[in-house]
């Protein structure tokens, strides 16, 4: 939770040091409704899992989408559909001794990836303005296929699609001829095989979308 409210404060900074200017008439305005596309890319950091009674970790990987939505002033409605890659980077697992056999267990590298594939239908709403930026705040909920394949040691690989949810903090900076460009950050939350629970899933991500 710690990183979450880290990541929150760092994607509302470059924006902080302009609030003093602003008016309370000024914190919300409106765009014009209309329709809008965009695409996105960024970083994604994938929770750890316990799979076996194996805890994984995973390194950052890479996040890339787009959205298609309609802008009605204060609320955007949107489907999204994106995709996420992380490489498996640990295992650390209890260590068990069997007497006159030896012990098994620890932990080392895990070679492999993992990825999502999410399509989502969100809802933003303007909840307040910077000067000419605009805070968006939403989630959505959707379906997301994950998949892992591991390379090392035996090998192992699987896939299953379930439920997902997600929430979301959005900056925005229109910018002339109906557009803007975004930093947006969202914590996802879908169920991950082979592990029997959820896990989830943080990408902070540059988008352009485009008016018309």
């Amino acid at each position: 939770m710690k990183n979450v409210l880290v990541l929150i404060g760092l994607l509302l900074l470059p924006f902080a040091a302009f609030s003093q200017d602003i008016s309370p008439d000024e914190q919300v305005g409106e765009e014009p409704p209309g329709w809008y596309a965009g695409l996105d890319a960024g970083l994604a950091l994938l929770d750890s899992v316990e799979a076996y009674g194996v805890d994984f970790t995973f390194k950052p990987g890479f996040s890339a989408g787009g959205v298609f939505g309609y802008d009605t002033g204060r609320f955007r409605l949107e489907a999204e559909i994106a995709y996420q890659q992380n490489e498996f980077d640990e295992f650390a697992a209890p260590v068990v001794v069997i007497p006159g056999i030896g012990a098994y267990g620890g932990s080392g590298e895990v070679d492999g990836t993992a990825s999502l594939f999410r399509v989502m239908f969100n809802g933003w709403f303007n909840a307040f303005n910077i000067r000419d930026s605009r805070i968006y705040l939403g989630g959505g909920i959707g379906n997301c296929r994950t998949e892992y394949d591991i390379t090392s040691g035996l090998g192992d690989s699987d896939s299953d699609s379930a439920m997902a949810y997600q929430l979301g903090l959005v900056s925005s900076l229109p910018f002339p001829g109906g557009g803007s460009f975004d930093i947006a950050w969202r914590y996802l939350i879908t169920e991950f095989e082979p592990g029997d629970g959820d896990i989830g899933s943080q990408v902070i991500a540059f988008q352009f979308r485009r008016n018309f």
